[in-house]
């Protein structure tokens, strides 16, 4: 019968092995310590611990660990063989293992060298597949530009200075960055958008960034994912990862990014981004002009027949749809008092600024509240952007 210390001995020359041990932070200690104690549990129950040790101690039991060399989407349970599912000390161990992560490492960082062959921990980077650089991310989590620290408020201080104060990339005020570039001559809308980008993105090719975006102005999912996919590039360029993985940590869903051209196209694995376009309270430890990253959402059939039904269930009449119509028209155009107060004010501008913000109320109208409202806050008087939105709500 295995005494506890000869189980104790194994493991710790197992997770040595993997770069697991010995500990460098508070994080993999902790691993170690659920490893052998759990471990040694669920053998005192079963009786197969030994069996889980002596697969794991051979990195040609486990998975090899190709499918890291390309893209994919599935979950962090898959990669593991069904040998050591089948072994129920470590099936039961499996769930413990994941869920172990603490500031700085993430989850299945410290238990994908258990999984995969030749993956090792490392204090320098997320971990190594046979000696190729690997990045792990949870879901939502930020990709740096570069390493370069920026000046405190920059990003906001650019977009006052070449878009007026109208945000990029956002979804609430994309609409009003749109309208105010449009206004622009063609020449203007270049420059402006060369120069944004090249003071923002410092030491980076952005010249043919800038007219791809500008290519793809008025679809806010393709601009976003033109940006997104541009930052995770640099990302890749500054900390020289062969793959970036993005992991759910709830569902223990994930994305293996290896080719970053082919994300976001038919057939590839999808991705959401979203640009950082304003720091406002922001204090994250990065530079401006980030881009958030998390795995989309996958449209399923039952999904779209859910929404089917919604939208029938609640099918309402012509009579009804006029009535509706009406009552969003009179939410949305000023009322008397309004046109008023234009007339007779010395500054229209201002206040119409100001009854718009208070006014706007539907859907389609809402997300210009908040640039509305900061842009008196700021005191800025773009003519443009003011007239465009005054002549669009009323």
């Amino acid at each position: 019968m295995t005494s506890l210390q000869h189980f104790k001995t194994r493991s710790t020359a197992l997770l040595t092995s993997r770069g697991i041990l010995p500990a460098i932070h508070d994080a993999s200690g902790r691993f170690a310590s659920d490893f052998i104690a759990y471990s040694w549990l669920y053998h005192s129950e079963f009786n197969d611990g030994d069996k889980m040790l002596d697969l794991l101690d051979n990195d040609e039991n486990l998975n090899p660990g190709t499918c890291f060399d390309s893209n994919f989407r599935g979950n962090l349970k898959d990669l593991v063989v069904p040998s050591l599912l089948e072994n129920n000390t470590f099936a039961n161990l499996l769930n413990i293992l994941v869920n172990n992560k603490a500031k700085g490492v993430g989850v299945g960082e410290l238990v994908l060298p258990l999984l995969i062959s030749g993956w090792r921990f490392s204090n320098e980077s997320d971990g190594s597949h046979h000696g190729k650089k690997k990045e792990l991310k949870m879901n939502g989590a930020s990709l740096k530009p570069h390493n370069e620290e920026t000046e405190k408020g920059l990003i906001d201080s650019l977009n006052k200075k070449y878009f007026g104060g109208a945000k990029p990339g956002l979804a609430k005020v994309h609409d009003i960055h749109v309208k105010y570039i449009k206004s622009l001559k063609k020449y203007e809308q270049i420059n402006a958008y060369i120069n944004y980008y090249t003071e923002l993105y410092p030491g980076r090719d952005v010249n043919k960034l800038s007219m791809t975006l500008l290519e793809n102005i008025e679809t806010l999912q393709d601009y976003n994912t033109i940006l997104g996919k541009a930052v995770m590039k640099w990302y890749q360029e500054t900390d020289g990862w062969s793959s970036i993985i993005i992991i759910d940590p709830d569902t223990l869903e994930m994305v293996n990014v290896a080719d970053i051209d082919s994300v976001n196209t038919e057939g590839g694995v999808q991705l959401v981004f979203r640009p950082v376009m304003s720091r406002g309270k922001d204090t994250q430890a990065v530079p401006d002009g980030y881009v958030n990253v998390s795995i989309a959402k996958e449209k399923t059939k039952r999904t779209a027949n859910k929404m089917f039904n919604k939208l029938m269930e609640f099918e309402k009449s012509p009579d009804e749809v006029l009535a509706e119509q009406k009552e969003k028209e009179f939410e949305i155009l000023a009322d008397i008092k309004f046109i008023e107060t234009l007339k007779n004010n010395k500054d229209p501008l201002t206040v119409a600024w100001r009854e718009v913000a208070k006014q706007v109320e539907s859907d389609e109208l809402l997300d210009a509240r908040d640039f509305i409202i900061e842009m008196i806050k700021d005191g800025v008087g773009n003519t443009i952007i003011a007239s465009t939105l005054v002549k669009s709500f009323c």
